[in-house]
């Protein structure tokens, strides 16, 4: 990958700690496979950034394998759809979907169906909103933008924040992203990728919590100061 990147002029660096210090780049793609490098970009990189992990890079350079394929003979058809299910199911942490244009599943990873509590057979060719979102109509709205339509209506990749319910209904936000898959010049549907940042989320609004207590603290002592001054 760092190699094919500098053959075409793209900007890479071996001290990722370089990329903070560029104010040009909308996008990093991590190829180090190190997860404490992935999160520790992650947590440093402007809102306006986007990030790939060398997990997601692999599962697309799989995912291209696999429709060069269709044109071999079955044999090797069958080894690269081995190859792309071991990624989907083994490399990938991540909750992954392959949706089409009419927002049904084609495929889905084990990570995804671990969280759900499902089988694959009960979920292929469903709508994607009736099994993560519990709903009968796609997602819409302003704080609860359908991804997959975003991607369908740009031809380019989306992210956004969802809130989901877990088997045993408890809500849990998500980062979740898009990417289209195109086939004669047209986009069919999209690769969806799902972050599990629920954690994150509650660390944040657990410190947002301490630094209001902590202000009402400071508050508190400067009027009991003033009331004891005289």
């Amino acid at each position: 990958g760092i190699l094919l990147a500098r053959r075409k002029d793209i900007f890479t660096a071996t001290d990722y700690n370089i990329l903070h210090q560029r104010k040009d780049l909308d996008l990093i793609i991590e190829l180090t496979g190190k997860s404490e490098v992935f999160h520790d970009l992650l947590d440093r990189k402007a809102e306006s950034v986007r990030l790939i992990s060398s997990r997601t890079v692999q599962l697309f350079w799989e995912i291209s394998s696999l429709s060069l394929s269709h044109k071999k003979v079955t044999q090797e058809l069958q080894e690269a759809r081995a190859t792309f299910k071991l990624v989907m199911d083994e490399m990938i942490q991540e909750d992954v979907m392959i949706i089409n244009y009419n927002y049904k599943i084609i495929d889905i990873n084990k990570s995804l169906l671990r969280r759900l509590g499902l089988k694959r057979e009960e979920v292929i060719g469903r709508h994607c909103y009736e099994i993560t979102h519990h709903r009968d109509v796609p997602c819409s709205g302003e704080n609860h933008p359908c991804p997959l339509i975003k991607t369908l209506e740009s031809g380019k990749p989306y992210q956004t924040t969802h809130t989901h319910l877990d088997k045993d209904e408890r809500l849990i936000y998500y980062s979740i992203s898009t990417y289209p898959m195109v086939e004669e010049g047209d986009v069919i549907g999209a690769i969806e990728i799902a972050r599990d940042i629920t954690r994150d989320i509650n660390v944040q609004k657990a410190l947002l919590q301490q630094e209001k207590l902590a202000s009402i603290g400071r508050l508190s002592a400067g009027v009991a100061h003033e009331i004891n001054n005289p």
